[in-house]
């Protein structure tokens, strides 16, 4: 019974498939459970993948047998000679741009290469030019080079008496007021076919002048004379003539140089830390530049001591050793012609010279030794070994620590002794001729135990010169 029922309802299962299947469609109506549109698009997609599929086989094959890069692979042979041709021409601009921008950079050197030639400071003599042998750079000498028979003149010397020193005939013979000079460039101006130079010996300074005119002085001579740096030591030579106008820069206004003749002896090397002029300017200067609403600069102290030997060169440091060198002088020269003898003691000692101050220490061969405080032990033994009357200039030291800007830690004493016979007054009438060195209170000599006699000379001196017109010498001088 249930075998027959499943059979029965096979059956009609059976039946309803084929009766679908015999029915036609109607118009519209899903075709499998899909529209048409949708069984199109679906052809389309399998079409389209059966044509990529295609297109890699193919792409596949061609880089199998050609060697080009991938990317060119898939083009055409059209399009591969196109790209060639291109890739041949961007090669030939490149090429060419690059010959281009080389031959631009080889332009730019030659022309810096030329700017520089152009701005290097000329050092030798233009051979062209016919005045060639008055200027250039001087040869080394080496001590091989003969006497010239050359005579340099001061500059303090050329005075307008030396340029008139010829008389009326000098305008038509200027070779009887050439002078030759060797002084430092202390400064150079150039303008057209001109220069000026200012050449200085110690505190002494002077102008000399150039003007172009192909017969005494040329262009050369002039470019050559405007790129001497400052500093330098030159040679000039040149005719004395009076300025018409008072220098007011230089020392020799009166009179100024009319070059023939301009040699570098020793060029200055680089530039300079600091302009002399600067250096020069003083603080009352400064400070009535400032009133005025001007700057002026200034060189610092630190920067003078590290370059010692620029600064030394400045007036006001040449005019304080030339008064340390004169007083030394008159010191010297008044103790000499009273029948002093000068010595030179000893300046490392093996202990304290003085108990009231403080000595610098050092060691002398493992041994303790100090620095002299004063030669008033030496003096003191010359006198008893009968020297009778010594002096002696000479180095000072102590260790004086001292907050303020003037030290005595080392300076230079002044130092005399001599023999009394009866007592210490005799002193006043053997120096009463030096009150003008000792009398103002400007100087103050140690010499022991005669310090305060002779500190107080200036009293004394001028006591007993008021009704004196004579001046006794030590010999002459009363017995005390």
């Amino acid at each position: 019974m249930a075998a027959a029922n499943a059979e029965a309802v096979a059956q009609e299962l059976q039946d309803k498939l084929t009766t679908t299947t015999e029915e036609p469609a109607a118009d519209g109506a899903p075709e499998g459970g899909k529209t048409k549109n949708q069984l199109k698009k679906e052809a389309k997609v399998r079409r389209e993948r059966r044509r990529r599929r295609r297109r890699s086989q193919r792409a596949r094959a061609r880089r199998r047998a050609s060697p080009l890069p991938p990317i060119f692979a898939r083009c055409s042979p059209l399009s591969l000679t196109s790209h060639a041709q291109t890739t041949r021409t961007n090669k030939q601009t490149i090429k060419k741009q690059a010959a281009e921008k080389a031959a631009r950079e080889a332009e730019k050197a030659a022309a810096q290469a030329q700017r520089g030639v152009k701005q290097a400071p000329p050092t030798e003599a233009d051979p062209d030019d016919p005045l060639c042998a008055k200027y250039g750079d001087a040869p080394l000498v080496q001590s091989r080079l003969p006497l010239s028979g050359r005579v340099w003149a001061p500059l303090g010397a050329l005075t307008p008496e030396l340029a008139a020193a010829s008389g009326p005939d000098a305008a038509a013979d200027p070779a009887a007021r050439t002078v030759l000079v060797r002084a430092r460039l202390a400064a150079v101006r150039g303008k057209g076919k001109s220069a000026f130079l200012v050449l200085r010996q110690r505190t002494e300074t002077i102008q000399a002048v150039l003007f172009a005119d192909d017969a005494t002085v040329s262009r050369a001579m002039v470019r050559y004379a405007c790129a001497i740096p400052k500093e330098s030591i030159v040679d000039v030579e040149g005719v004395l003539v009076p300025s018409l106008e008072p220098v007011a820069s230089c020392t020799q206004s009166a009179v100024e140089l009319k070059v023939r003749g301009v040699w570098a002896i020793s060029r200055a090397a680089g530039a300079l830390p600091f302009e002399l002029a600067d250096a020069c300017r003083s603080a009352d200067e400064v400070a009535a530049a400032a009133a005025h609403g001007e700057l002026r600069a200034t060189v610092e102290q630190n920067v003078r001591l590290d370059n010692r030997a620029l600064d030394l060169r400045t007036p006001a440091s040449q005019a304080i050793f030339r008064v340390q060198s004169a007083v030394c002088q008159l010191f010297r020269a008044t103790l000499l012609a009273t029948g002093f003898q000068e010595i030179h003691t000893p300046k490392l000692i093996s202990g304290a010279s003085e108990g009231g101050a403080a000595v610098f220490s050092a060691d002398y061969m493992g041994r303790p030794a100090c620095l002299a405080q004063s030669p008033q032990l030496y003096k003191q033994m010359a006198i008893v070994a009968d020297f009778e009357r010594v002096f002696e200039i000479g180095p000072v030291f102590r260790a004086e620590n001292s907050f303020t800007h003037r030290h005595l830690c080392e300076f230079v004493g002044l130092d005399f002794e001599m023999q009394i016979s009866v007592r210490f007054w005799c002193i006043f009438f053997a120096f009463r001729f030096v009150g003008v060195f000792l009398g103002r209170g400007c100087f103050h000599f140690a010499s022991g135990s005669r310090s305060g006699a002779v500190f107080g000379l200036s009293s004394a001196w001028r006591f007993r010169s008021e009704g004196e017109s004579a001046r006794p010498s030590l010999y002459n001088a009363p017995v005390c």
